[in-house]
């Protein structure tokens, strides 16, 4: 067997491979052994007719084509093992036609794992960010927004409209004198001022009385949904039933008790501060794992498969294709109203796609490196967790084994970074403009 290698960009080999005579003419005979026997052909015992006679009753083209997946098959593996080649990807095939007593020959394209020249990995410095939480800025803000939450609506003494009320209306609406579908509603709860009608409708409200028809004009704006009012002048006949303002409980003790069952208002503060502090820690330890992630990858060398940046392409998309779903847009329309077709969608994901595989392989060769392993105890565990009592548990396996070991590997890698860094833990009042170095771990 002869083979000629071409690496060619994208971590792609390229390969010739020419097959000898007597390996063609072994090939050819091994397949009619086994063919032969498959075959009833009058006036033989089956596996006992001549090969002139099963080739005159089956014709060469069977027999060689069974001779050449044999061929191919082989002589791929013998030159991907001689050659110490790793395939990532399905082989692209491109075979000459086969002929009795001439060398055999076919070419074949396939990604190979690339090589991954790693930089420096461990000892690498990054800050942990934690932003200060004040209580004037952050917590009692937050009570506040608990207080509007519980808040109930009381209807008020006066009688006429103000900004930031709460008004129960009738109204229906007008274009060219007659009323126009959709327009009417009774009993509709409005905050004046709240920008839920179309601009000027609730400023026209304020100063209206109680059980008094007011007038309200608007000229309807040109990208108006509903196409036969978008531009035209309208008009709406609105009576005001009610006015009710919000009316915020009072912050005290068995507040605290029944919103979040804390003894008192400082303890519920304190859970809010603790609560607050977590969430900020959580965050700023995804970011020193993205840090960390950006500085090893960045500090590696090596070139991504091209057929492997294809698949992680068609990954985000369709996970773009089903977040858009889920809020009722197709992709199609997503395109459309963005000026875009798909030749430009991939285009702008290639960039995060091609960073996507570059880090898989960067954190699979610190795994290789360190000897980080996933056991298979531990992949088990986490599917176990993932599945209900209903679920099929051996499809389940099935669909998420590769899946769950990639990410818990991954995970791993992530621990050992983090765990092998420099953290700087420097803290930032949001309104300055500096960081606070508090202090270094390792």
């Amino acid at each position: 067997m002869k083979v000629h290698v071409e690496r060619r960009p994208g971590s792609r080999v390229f390969m010739e491979v020419e097959v000898e005579e007597s390996r063609v003419k072994e090939a050819i005979d091994k397949a009619y052994r086994k063919l032969v026997k498959q075959v009833s052909i009058p006036g033989f015992r089956r596996g006992k007719a001549p090969r002139r006679v099963f080739e005159s009753h089956v014709g060469k083209e069977l027999l060689y084509s069974e001779a050449m997946e044999g061929l191919v098959a082989d002589n791929y593996h013998a030159a991907v093992i001689h050659h110490e080649l790793e395939p990532i990807g399905s082989p692209e095939f491109d075979v000459e036609p086969l002929e009795d007593g001439k060398p055999f020959k076919f070419t074949v394209e396939v990604d190979v794992k690339p090589e991954v020249v790693l930089g420096e990995y461990k000892g690498l410095t990054v800050d942990k960010v934690l932003l200060k939480i004040d209580d004037a800025k952050h917590v009692e803000p937050a009570i506040e927004r608990m207080l509007e939450e519980h808040a109930e609506l009381i209807v008020v003494d006066r009688t006429e409209v103000q900004e930031g009320d709460f008004v129960l209306i009738d109204f229906e609406g007008y274009v060219e004198g007659q009323p126009f579908p959709g327009g009417a509603a009774k009993g509709f709860l409005l905050e004046v001022g709240s920008g839920t009608f179309v601009e000027g409708f609730e400023e026209q409200l304020i100063g209206a009385k109680v059980n008094e028809e007011t007038e309200v004009n608007l000229v309807m704006p040109e990208d108006y949904p509903a196409e036969e009012l978008a531009g035209k002048d309208v008009s709406f006949k609105v009576t005001v039933k009610e006015i009710k303002a919000k009316q915020l409980p009072e912050l005290n003790d068995e507040f605290a008790k029944d919103v979040a069952n804390c003894e008192s208002v400082e303890e519920l503060r304190n859970q809010m501060r603790l609560g607050m502090e977590r969430a900020v820690d959580d965050e700023a330890e995804k970011d020193v794992r993205r840090q960390l992630e950006n500085l090893v990858v960045e500090n590696a060398e090596l070139e991504p498969p091209a057929g492997l940046v294809e698949r992680e392409l068609d990954r985000l998309i369709a996970v773009l294709r089903n977040d858009l779903a889920r809020r009722g847009i197709a992709l199609e329309d997503y395109m459309e109203s963005a000026g875009i077709d798909m030749d430009r969608l991939r285009s702008d994901f290639r960039e995060r796609a091609e960073w996507n595989v570059r880090r898989d392989f960067v954190l699979y060769s610190i795994a290789e490196n360190e000897g980080i392993r996933v056991a298979e105890e531990e992949i088990e565990t986490m599917i176990e967790g993932m599945i209900n009592a209903e679920s099929d548990r051996e499809k389940a396996r099935e669909e998420w084994w590769g899946v769950v070991g990639d990410w818990l590997l991954k995970s791993k890698v992530m621990d050992f970074l983090v765990e092998n860094a420099e953290i700087r833990v420097v803290e930032k009042d949001e309104a300055a403009t500096e960081e606070t170095p508090v202090e270094e771990t390792e």
